[in-house]
């Protein structure tokens, strides 16, 4: 009976492996060789940010050495955040998207659409500038 269970076992993490590879493939050539990618991307130009964040972050977790994919993932957090009004948390999430990738024109982009940061300080540089 051991037999089986060690074949079972054996069977399982070369089909694992084998998926793992080709996600990294397409991930680096383009969206036109994974279907996951292509639905991914799909997202991002249907402006569906949360669904885009999520579809990048699983790509990201089946191809870990992609830099790409995870720069599209903060690229959907930052338009995510953008639209949900947390521009400080769009403005880092961006800054994270070019850090990784920088030549993302959407994100230098939608960093440029951004408004600018508010001042920053208290009560008494607030009444020293007027």
């Amino acid at each position: 009976m051991a037999a089986p269970a060690t074949r079972a076992v054996t069977s399982a993490p070369p089909a694992r492996a084998a998926s793992s590879p080709p996600a990294t493939r397409a991930a680096t050539s383009g969206p036109a060789g994974d279907p996951a990618l292509e639905a991914a991307h799909d997202l991002l130009r249907r402006r569906l940010w949360s669904d885009a964040r999520q579809a990048f972050h699983q790509l990201a977790i089946a191809a870990p050495g992609d830099k790409r994919l995870r720069a599209y993932m903060h690229y959907a957090r930052g338009r995510e955040a953008s639209e949900a009004g947390r521009g400080d948390e769009a403005r880092a999430e961006l800054q994270r998207a070019l850090a990784l990738d920088p030549e993302l024109t959407a994100a230098k982009r939608a960093l440029d659409d951004l408004p600018p940061e508010p001042p920053r300080g208290g009560l008494v540089s607030r009444l020293l500038r007027r």
